[in-house]
């Protein structure tokens, strides 16, 4: 609008105009907004599925040197705990670490960086190794004994179905670590102890495990706020997308990488059927999966 006073003349806007152009700015920013913050959230769960995949091959490359075996999983007992994250093992292989935990019963374990989760609320530590991958749990007559029993078997690299074996995957963290005067929290070194492999997952019944139900308070895991349901299965679902109500049930998806190297986003459909709680076998704990879950 032309406004033109005495002999000079300007351009202004009426209270109208402004209006509308105000109004318009804001139609577009509640329209923009929920796409940029779900661009955001989609970034970070590919970095997530980067970390997976780095961490993959780390252990294959382990595999490669150790006789096809992979780290063991060995808790402090005659000697320093032994688990795939010590400085020892897979520290060798990654090309960067961030910071470092100096456990009093262990090596130095590796923390931060790749081993962390972008969607991971005060995360440092977001994954852990299938138990079923680990060439050791413990030492018995001065001799490593592999795990076996009748709800799973050790593998190693050679495994058969190694694109559906799972090795590494996202898990609960129950533990604290403080660096710098900041406090984080980390994952236990393997899970998929106990259970079924559906179960594993959270079908039927799910699990009941110190390694996912800690007893802090009201017993979920320190990532989740108030009022949380507390998990029934070994992975996370609450991270893709990050989880907003007070339930964790598997609604969500959750990354895992397998022994062929590749790495995918699952959700709960794919891995257990909800009317059994059987295992689909799209994600083997061990070869014995099928023997134990049939379809």
């Amino acid at each position: 609008m032309k406004q033109c006073l005495r002999n000079s003349c300007r351009n202004g806007f009426t209270l109208i105009e402004l209006l509308v152009v105000i109004a318009v700015i804001a139609l577009l920013i509640g329209i923009l907004l929920p796409a940029l913050g779900k661009a955001r959230e989609t970034a970070r769960t590919t970095k997530c599925l980067s970390n997976v995949r780095q961490l993959t091959i780390s252990l294959t490359q382990y595999a490669q040197d150790f006789k096809f075996k992979f780290p063991p999983s060995l808790s402090p007992g005659p000697s320093l705990a032994q688990v795939w994250y010590d400085m020892p093992r897979i520290g060798q292989y990654l090309p960067q670490i961030v910071f470092i935990d100096r456990p009093s019963g262990g090596y130095e374990t590796i923390a931060g960086g790749v081993m962390q989760c972008p969607q991971h609320v005060e995360g440092a530590r977001s994954y852990g190794m299938n138990r079923w991958a680990a060439s050791a749990w413990g030492v018995s007559g001065g001799s490593f004994n592999a795990p076996s029993s009748t709800i799973g078997k050790a593998f190693d690299l050679n495994v058969d179905f190694s694109d559906k074996m799972m090795l590494i995957g996202e898990m609960w963290a129950i533990q604290q670590l403080s660096f710098d005067g900041k406090n984080y929290w980390v994952t236990q070194d393997s899970f998929g102890t106990f259970g079924k492999p559906g179960e594993r997952f959270g079908g039927g019944a799910g699990v009941s495990d110190a390694s996912i139900n800690p007893g802090f308070g009201d017993g979920r895991p320190q990532e989740m706020g108030p009022g949380y349901d507390i998990p029934t299965s070994y992975m996370s679902y609450s991270r893709h997308p990050k989880k907003k109500n007070n339930h964790v049930v598997p609604e969500g998806s959750t990354v895992f990488g397998y022994v062929d190297t590749h790495v995918a986003l699952k959700n709960a459909n794919s891995l257990y059927d909800k009317a059994t709680g059987k295992s689909t076998m799209d994600t083997l704990w061990s070869a014995k999966d099928p023997e134990i879950d049939r379809p």
